[in-house]
């Protein structure tokens, strides 16, 4: 988006902190000194080069909304609680939202899925 970095621009360094959300089969070795924040569920790569890990929930831990391949969009169902201090993806950027001065406007999945439908139940993405 504008403003924004290709990931090719943000792998090769330059920045002072990057977030990865699950990315563990990257090379992240041109990251350099950047403060790297992995949020995820598994922990290979990703984990092992972060400076914080915020852990997430796994896909069998949480009632979430899928684009798949073919751009269909599926929504899945809980089937075990997230373990330890997992946290569903949409709450742990909620949570750094307000740490960073910018809250979302929303606190539940639910309230989630009507922000991104939009006024009229339309996607607004």
């Amino acid at each position: 988006g504008e403003g924004g970095a290709a990931t090719a621009e943000i792998l090769s360094g330059g920045m002072d902190t990057v977030v990865l959300l699950g990315a563990d089969e990257l090379d992240l070795s041109g990251l350099g000194d950047a403060k790297v924040i992995y949020i995820g569920s598994h922990g290979d790569a990703g984990a092992a080069r972060a400076d914080i890990i915020l852990p997430s929930a796994a896909y069998t831990e949480m009632s979430a909304t899928f684009v798949n391949t073919e751009g269909r969009v599926q929504m899945t169902s809980r089937a075990v609680q997230p373990k330890g201090e997992a946290r569903e993806g949409w709450a742990i950027f909620r949570a750094l939202s307000e740490v960073v001065g910018k809250k979302l406007p929303y606190d539940t999945a639910d309230a989630l899925r009507a922000e991104l439908r939009g006024p009229e139940g339309e996607s607004t993405t």
